[in-house]
């Protein structure tokens, strides 16, 4: 069913990042430590290539423009409950062998402590775990300097019909090989590129752009899980069809 949210309640999903049975100082520290610092660092970046200012970027512009690219791969609903269910399988494997240890030493009384403490609080402490370990594992360094050494554009639609999603990085790998292409939509009339050589970027110049604007929304919104931004109404039906897709049921 499609549903029509105000733009004040565009989340992904709420709290999704919460840290479950933690202290209300301290849940959202995810949130406030680490997208939030992610995102106002991306902001200036963000702004340039919107104003077609991205040739004036800094070293320091670009590097917090592709640490943001890297989190939003990772920032939805359906990539962040798997990364927390393995997360929490590796952590209770790693509790079993703690505790099959303890059982087999002699009567300690602070052994004996500690694995009580540890099966009393088994579950916040895995959720504390995963909470502490996503900055590190959303940072794939190879990745993004490869982004980095890649060639930036933006493409401007003055219909405004670009859809965006909760998952708006669009790639064609292996990025680093020729044709390489990571695509990701700015607003509604305008689609950040990063393409790998010269080669690709002509070929992609000389595509019609109303060919480009349709498939990049084909794969936004067949990619999209929860969901999609649109400016108007115009492609409700193409929205209908095409809506999540590509997940499996």
């Amino acid at each position: 069913m499609l549903a029509r949210k105000p733009t004040t309640a565009t989340g992904f999903e709420e709290f999704l990042y919460e840290m479950r049975g933690a202290p209300k100082e301290i849940a959202q520290m995810l949130e406030t430590d680490f997208f939030q610092k992610i995102d106002n660092n991306a902001k200036k970046p963000y702004s340039m290539l919107i104003e077609n200012e991205y040739m004036s970027m800094t070293d320091q512009d670009k590097n917090h423009w592709v640490i943001f690219i890297l989190t939003m791969m990772m920032r939805t609903p359906q990539y962040f409950d798997s990364y927390r269910d393995k997360s929490y399988g590796k952590f209770d494997q790693t509790v079993k062998t703690v505790l099959e240890n303890f059982q087999n030493g002699n009567d300690n009384p602070e052994l004996e402590n500690i694995k009580k403490l540890i099966q009393e609080n088994k579950e916040i402490i895995s959720e504390y775990v995963t909470i502490q370990c996503f900055p590190q594992i959303s940072q794939n360094i190879s990745l993004g300097n490869k982004i980095l050494r890649m060639l930036w554009t933006v493409m401007t639609v003055e219909d405004g019909t670009i859809l965006i999603s909760d998952k708006p990085i669009l790639l064609k790998m292996p990025i680093e090989k020729t044709g390489g292409i990571l695509a990701m939509p700015l607003t509604s009339n305008k689609v950040f590129f990063a393409v790998n050589d010269k080669e690709t970027y002509a070929r992609l110049e000389a595509i019609k752009l109303s060919r480009i604007v349709n498939i990049i929304n084909k794969l936004i919104s067949r990619r999209a899980e929860k969901l999609i931004v649109a400016k108007n109404d115009k492609l409700d039906s193409f929205i209908r069809i095409n809506f999540g897709a590509n997940i499996p049921n």
